[in-house]
């Protein structure tokens, strides 16, 4: 078991330092850096450890675009470099960015000063060069106008801990740093490398950043792993086999999710023993109890779910139980966003920040000043406990309730209300369902399948030989084709919905039924024709003795048609379809007809007919005539 653990936290630990090129602890990159000039490190780190002001760089103004070059600073500080003068400012910049960056994001500093640098081969014979001692500092600047300053942090120089590593596994041993001058580590290291060709040490000076955050992980893993390891996570972690416990005190864990519908979990929890001081749902609630009990677990989510909320809760419950609370967090922001939440409801006295600069000395002595004091003044809740006891059955009551199985469905209310939600902006379907109350399992089996062939309908569409729908496909597929199929369709919708409005009320005040079906439409929109395109009425005909003369007429009309209906009848065998035209003069009575209409009516008639059988039939078809013509 101790070697399958130990192999567990080699491997960690290797992960920790990165051991390829990217990593700038063993593949240094000078075009990165500030390569400082004429000093001894012994000097240089003595003088950054007295100086409280810092230590200049050589300083130049802004210029104006177009001139030359400077070749001598403004101001000449107390370090210099190779590069030209506004590179150097360039360059100095870009480190504070980056430096700050990391500061924030992540409370890190990884501005270093890099004192000796090992000119190395690795294990592909690929020459690389690495900082040897690194000493971390902090760049300071007034004004656009001012010099940066370089001023050194609190820690003390440390040794490349990742190059130990990484040699070590070349066979090749370097010293630990034991709070020596710079130079005198540097000759032991050169001691401990003079066996390897090609390699060298020199003494050059660089200011860089450096992604230093690991190696305090690393030391931890490497003193626990001297120590040993008895914690079951630990070994579990590792891969040994550990009875796995719930919680520390071999309590019983929570049930499932599904056991708990309806507000089961508050049946469980004594409401007496509840210390979240901020809203939590059931999933939150089930953490903070396994977290109270000692239970290992794993929260996630993605943002805006609540896990910041989650810890806020713990911590305070934890808190109201007398017990201490770490929370690590590699992010400055996941820390700061718990603090505020504790803060804003009177718990910031009880936490002490020791992330980024707020772990300093005098930032720790500050933050204890002001716990120490605080006013212990506490506030009074809004509700007592049996008030909230009752608002929390009542609030169950209607929780159970939402979800009770209903039948013939099958289904909780809760559920319909989801699936609901998720077909709401789907088109609406109009089909009858009667009581639901009264719902039958043969009358769902008809609405399931009549969904099924709705549910068909797009397959119908997308197969080309089968489908109703073949003359609407489009020749040229692409991507946006459905929802421009979805937009058609909902302006379809949308029309036909105006049109049968517009229509129900265009009937309703012309006095006929509405409309149903295209061929009612019609014929309404032929009344309307008519109507814009008719002469209208005469105003004459408002006096009170027209619409009698009017009506005589058209029952003259009506019984003129007919006796031409039954003449034209008793004309047809003789004439044909076609009866020539006939002009008959209503006041003489003559009857004029062409050549060729008269030659065909003697034809037809013959002699034998009498004259005044024709002159009757004509002398009608003419009076139709005549009053049609007076109508």
């Amino acid at each position: 078991m101790a070697e399958q653990w130990r192999t567990a936290f080699g491997e960690w630990k290797q992960r920790l330092l990165q051991l390829d090129r990217r990593n700038t602890l063993l593949y240094f990159k000078q075009k990165r850096a500030v390569r400082i000039l004429d000093r001894d490190l012994d000097a240089i780190a003595e003088e950054l450890l007295s100086s409280k002001r810092g230590l200049a760089f050589d300083f130049v103004g802004p210029r104006r675009s177009g001139s030359p070059p400077p070749e001598k600073p403004d101001r000449p500080g107390d370090l210099h470099s190779d590069l030209p003068l506004l590179d150097l400012q360039r360059r100095l910049n870009t480190l504070r960015t980056r430096d700050r960056l990391f500061e924030e994001e992540q409370g890190l500093n990884v501005l270093f000063l890099a004192l000796g640098v090992l000119h190395w081969i690795d294990e592909k014979d690929e020459r690389a060069q690495a900082p040897l001692l690194l000493i971390p500092c902090d760049l300071e600047r007034a004004s656009p106008r001012d010099p940066y300053y370089l001023v050194r942090e609190g820690d003390d120089a440390t040794e490349n801990a990742t190059l130990r590593y990484k040699l070590d596994m070349e066979n090749v041993n370097l010293p630990e740093f034991a709070d020596q001058a710079p130079s005198e580590y540097l000759r032991a290291v050169k001691r401990a490398i003079r066996r390897r060709r090609g390699w060298e040490v020199t003494d050059d000076v660089y200011l860089a950043t450096f992604a230093y955050s690991k190696i305090a992980m690393y030391q931890d893993l490497d003193e626990t792993e001297a120590r040993g390891v008895d914690h079951p996570l630990v070994l579990r972690l590792a891969g040994s086999p550990v009875e796995h416990r719930d919680d520390a005190d071999g309590g019983s864990a929570l049930p499932p999710d599904a056991e708990l519908a309806g507000g089961g979990l508050d049946d469980l929890l004594d409401l007496r023993r509840q210390f979240a001081v901020l809203p939590a749902d059931a999933s939150q609630l089930r953490a903070i109890e396994a977290a109270r009990s000692g239970t290992n677990l794993v929260i996630h989510g993605p943002p805006g779910t609540g896990k910041s909320q989650t810890i806020a809760n713990i911590i305070a419950t934890l808190l109201a139980e007398g017990r201490r609370v770490l929370f690590v967090s590699e992010k400055t922001a996941a820390l700061d966003v718990v603090k505020r939440r504790l803060e804003a409801v009177g718990l910031g006295t009880f936490c002490l920040d020791l992330h980024s600069e707020r772990g300093k000395k005098a930032s720790v002595y500050e933050q204890l000043r002001q716990s120490l004091h605080a006013p212990r003044v506490g506030r009074k809740p809004q509700s007592g406990v049996q008030e909230l006891e009752t608002a929390r059955q009542r609030l169950n009551g209607v929780s159970r309730a939402l979800h009770r199985i209903h039948e013939p469905l099958g289904r909780t209310i809760y559920e319909m209300h989801g699936i609901y939600a998720s077909v709401q902006n789907a088109p609406a379907v109009e089909f009858a369902i009667e009581e639901m109350r009264n719902l039958s399992e043969p009358r769902l089996e008809e609405i399931e399948q009549a969904t099924a062939r709705i549910a068909r309908w797009p397959s119908q569409f997308r197969e080309h030989h089968t489908s109703r729908w073949r003359p609407l496909r489009t020749s040229e597929s692409a991507v946006q084709l459905p929802d421009l199929v979805r937009r058609s369709m909902r302006d379809l919708a949308a029309g036909v919905t105006t049109i049968e409005t517009t229509t129900t009320e265009l009937a309703g005040g012309l006095g006929v039924p509405a409309p149903r079906d295209p061929e009612a439409l019609d014929a309404l929109g032929e009344l309307f024709e008519l109507l814009e395109t008719g002469e209208g009425a005469e105003p004459n005909w408002i006096s009170a003795d027209v619409p009698g003369r009017l009506l005589l007429r058209v029952e003259d009309q009506r019984a003129a048609q007919r006796d031409h209906r039954r003449m034209t009848d008793r004309l047809g065998p003789w004439f044909g379809a076609d009866i020539p035209p006939i002009d008959f003069d209503v006041a003489t009575g003559a009857l004029e007809l062409d050549p060729n209409a008269r030659q065909s009516l003697e034809t037809f008639l013959g002699k034998t007919w009498e004259r005044n059988v024709v002159a009757d039939a004509v002398g009608v078809l003419g009076g139709i005539d005549g009053i049609v013509a007076r109508v």
